[in-house]
């Protein structure tokens, strides 16, 4: 089995019991992006590869989630064995075997990190907190709010919905198109689950307080999700993910939401 990992259970004896019974571990590129919230990456490097040290053979790493929107935004939709990056696993298996290497490379690797988590706080800033306040507005009144708490299908299935028109929209010049309302992609995947958590926060009323340093980690959270939706699961302490997880991988089942039918006619 393959499993994607997130940060939070590097250090985590279950995962030693994973990889000791043969199983695989998938990293993104965010895991080692999140080390540069640290203030020492190099220590905070070495305690979480600490345990994939022993089992480096059995560590995969996928490609950039921007580059596999560009492919299906002019192509067909993904399959899992285009998400590993060979390549860069084999460039990943000797870092871990090897800190120095990460130690003497650790200036490039800030640069890079710094960029990318400013970006993800810019994404984050528009494409989550912005909408979740706009949705919770709309969702102002006792009974708006109720229906969705109270029926899980009909929020799930809104979802659903929404991410079918979005994902038209998105592939409005794709000649493949029809291919995406067939099966799963990384464009609809990782839709669901940004509006799943627009949702979910919109419904606790708590992310105009949250910090945008703190918000940030769901915009790492939401790829651990969507990467694991083509595996077996995400290894996480978070419980969101998991949940978030389960409904996205039950969506493409939910064959009586309007979103699809629509679509697919």
């Amino acid at each position: 089995m393959r499993f994607v990992l997130d940060l939070n259970m590097s250090r985590d004896e279950k995962l030693i019991d994973i990889l000791k019974d043969g199983h695989n571990i998938i990293l993104i590129d965010d895991f080692f992006v999140e080390l540069f919230k640290s203030n020492d990456p190099v220590k905070t490097f070495e305690l979480n590869t600490k345990i994939l040290q022993k089992y480096s053979s059995q560590i995969y790493y996928c490609h950039d989630i921007g580059i596999l929107f560009r492919l299906e935004k002019i192509g067909r939709p993904i399959k899992k064995h285009q998400l590993i990056d060979m390549k860069t696993t084999s460039i990943i298996r000797k870092l871990i075997l090897m800190p120095d290497i990460f130690q003497s490379q650790i200036e490039k690797f800030k640069i890079e990190a710094s960029k990318r988590i400013s970006e993800q706080e810019n994404f984050i800033q528009e494409n989550l907190r912005k909408t979740t306040q706009q949705l919770s507005a709309l969702l102002k009144s006792t009974a708006s709010r109720n229906a969705y708490i109270v029926d899980k299908e009909k929020r799930l299935g809104d979802i659903m919905g929404t991410t079918f028109l979005v994902m038209e929209r998105y592939l409005i010049d794709n000649k493949n198109k029809k291919l995406f309302w067939e099966k799963p992609s990384v464009i609809f995947n990782y839709t669901y689950i940004l509006l799943w958590r627009i949702v979910d926060w919109a419904l606790k009323n708590g992310i105009t307080d949250k910090p945008i340093n703190k918000l940030t980690n769901d915009g790492f959270d939401l790829r651990y999700i969507m990467y694991s939706s083509y595996f077996d699961d995400v290894l996480t302490k978070e419980s969101w993910l998991s949940e978030c997880r389960s409904d996205c991988m039950l969506s493409f089942k939910c064959k009586q939401n309007m979103g699809y039918q629509n679509a697919i006619n």
